[in-house]
């Protein structure tokens, strides 16, 4: 043991020195001292949804909350842990320091608030996170499920590959199966991108020599390998490659069209939901409405006006109504032939 002589032998300025150094460390990990007060021990990233709960209660200036208030309600979701008011005030520390979101605080008040707005680019990811947390996503919960039951022993690994290569545009060499049973040993092909489309995650590939890229169901791919070759040419971007579609169809812009169809009041709701990212131009007129918007996917259109019978008509293009009519005919031949 170290005698109280022989601990004078250090200076006092050296002493002075670790006790600054030891505060400073302190202030620098009480972020991570934060982390560890979390709702569930197993996960973490109930942390992630604590701090969007609170970015997102505090969006509308018109609603009063404190770090009391505030940890009331969050409380409810938490599954049986108390939130307490420094949880919140840790929390509100993290997102001013960590994402630089200014908020203003006024003791002992209920007007804890954003001080100035997100923009549309931050809302739209924070939006997206802040639904996988709060929103049952059965669809995509099911495609991923299907995918990792596939990939039981590799499947995220997949995904951060696929990710990757996406991002560097790197060739990749794979095993797929086709729609129609074809099968492709091998397959060297550029990664552009992952997306969800109606019920599939779909990887986005260019095939050297072709000008316009394919879609991949990510659950058919196997032997995945990420070579060191990258694509040089031209990737367009997600919104690009299904402008005017509705479903897992890339465009193909010298098929795009204007389409009119004409329906009855009562199903607008839900046809103004289903065209909404076409844009429609509507006009209302004796209990119908005409729609007039610009599309390439005939045969995705066609299908889900079928479901609505009499109530809507394709007015136009003709060659959209022809192919209407074929279906139509193909389906009665079922039950008249």
């Amino acid at each position: 043991m170290q005698s109280a002589h022989s601990r004078r032998k250090y200076p006092l300025f050296f002493i002075s020195s670790l006790l600054r150094w030891r505060q400073k460390h302190l202030k620098e990990h009480a972020m991570s001292r934060t982390d560890r007060q979390i709702p569930y021990p197993e996960t973490r990233l109930n942390v992630i949804k604590r701090f969007l709960h609170v970015l997102a209660l505090l969006q509308n200036d018109e609603e009063q909350w404190n770090a009391t208030s505030l940890a009331d309600i969050l409380t409810l979701d938490e599954g049986g842990h108390v939130v307490s008011d420094k949880n919140i005030r840790d929390s509100i520390a993290y997102i001013e320091d960590k994402l630089e979101i200014g908020i203003s605080t006024q003791k002992g008040s209920k007007r804890t608030m954003l001080e100035e707005e997100l923009s549309e680019e931050m809302m739209l990811q924070l939006a997206v996170l802040y639904a996988s947390f709060i929103i049952s996503d059965s669809t995509g919960e099911t495609t991923l499920k299907n995918f990792l039951t596939r990939h039981s022993r590799d499947g995220l690994w997949m995904l951060a590959r696929l990710h990757f290569a996406c991002l560097e545009r790197k060739k990749i060499r794979l095993d797929y199966t086709s729609n129609r049973g074809h099968e492709n040993k091998g397959w060297e092909v550029y990664a552009c991108h992952l997306v969800f489309r109606t019920v599939n995650l779909y990887l986005v590939i260019q095939i050297p020599g072709e000008s316009r890229p394919r879609l991949l169901i990510a659950n058919r791919i196997e032997n995945l390998e990420v070579l060191d070759d990258a694509y040089d040419g031209e990737v367009k971007s997600i919104e690009e490659l299904f402008n005017y579609s509705l479903s897992g169809y890339i465009v193909d812009h010298d098929k795009v069209k204007e389409v009119s169809i004409t329906y009855d009041e009562m199903i607008h709701p839900q046809i103004e939901q289903f065209l909404a990212s076409l844009e429609p131009e509507y006009t209302h007129k004796d209990g119908k409405y005409e729609a007039v918007f610009m599309s390439a996917d005939d045969l995705y259109l066609c299908k889900q006006f079928l479901m609505y019978g009499k109530s809507i008509e394709i007015v136009g293009p003709s060659e959209l109504r022809a192919r209407m009519v074929e279906l139509l005919e193909e389906s009665l031949s079922v039950y008249t032939g």
